[in-house]
């Protein structure tokens, strides 16, 4: 989506988008990773999206970084380091706020206004007109099925939409870099075991909830490493770094509980902010 630009577009021409998503998901096409994760979010929920609000600042600067990284690290060194006053930042920096300079106190608020702008603000009627045509030709397509569509949630969206067809769990297994464990430790022996078990919707769910994405990259561009730290045995769930790809994996006692403990975090905690 252009950064606050028409470039010429319609609303019309965004609202085929929303329409062309439609189909390739009744015609179980696969759209790939060709778009940022908030655009998933907006599509469910419209500006109700906590990407709309300034209330969910971790997992907004998580997505922004995705679509703009130089401008997602600048916001996150803003965060890290004290002193800010000095760099002479205003609140009018962000279209439509006041006059206000930014300082260690405020500085919170600053960055979850700009990242409201960037991911949402500056393309809200391009957002719309996408969302608009999206649930339109769901209606189109199924007036009874549309209804119970509207509960899935983006990861849902995510899952249904994005990912290539020929995902294999070995080439998941296969970018697993084990830190810290323990010669006597099983986590990994069962890690790649569970993952070569898994469905593809599950494997999906697997790579958004460690690094973001519904899909590796392609081996002709780039490849990563999902790096599985080491965290002493507790019954806390698994938590990822999705910006470093990076899994905090506890060291469980026994195999169902780490599958039980996997697969809770995996399916259910998409709904939480991740780090």
């Amino acid at each position: 989506l252009a950064h606050g630009q028409d470039n010429g577009e319609t609303e019309d021409r965004f609202r085929s988008i929303g329409r062309a998503i439609v189909k390739c998901f009744y015609e179980g096409k696969r759209i790939g990773s060709r778009f940022a994760p908030s655009l998933y979010k907006y599509l469910a929920h419209g500006q109700d999206n906590k990407l709309a609000h300034s209330s969910a600042m971790p997992r907004g600067l998580d997505d922004l970084k995705r679509y703009d990284p130089d401008v997602g690290a600048s916001l996150e060194w803003l965060l890290d380091n004290s002193g800010v006053e000095h760099l002479g930042m205003d609140f009018e920096d962000v279209p439509g706020e006041k006059p206000q300079p930014v300082n260690d106190v405020n500085k919170g608020s600053f960055v979850r206004r700009k990242i409201k702008y960037m991911l949402v603000g500056c393309r809200v009627k391009h957002l719309e007109a996408i969302r608009s045509g999206f649930w339109q030709a769901l209606m189109d397509l199924s007036p009874e099925a549309a209804p119970f569509l509207r509960l899935l949630s983006p990861m849902d969206w995510s899952v249904l939409l994005c990912g290539e067809d020929n995902l294999k769990p070995a080439d998941v297994v296969a970018v697993l870099e084990f830190n810290g464990y323990s010669p006597r430790s099983l986590i990994p022996k069962w890690l790649p075991q569970t993952i070569l078990q898994f469905s593809p919707d599950n494997l999906r769910r697997f790579l958004i909830f460690c690094t973001g994405a519904p899909s590796l990259p392609p081996k002709s561009s780039s490849s990563i490493t999902i790096v599985v730290q080491y965290n002493r045995a507790s019954e806390a769930l698994p938590i990822a770094h999705t910006c470093f790809y990076k899994l905090d994996l506890p060291d469980y006692p026994d195999q169902d509980m780490f599958v039980s403990k996997l697969m809770k975090a995996i399916q259910e905690c998409a709904t939480f902010d991740r780090v």
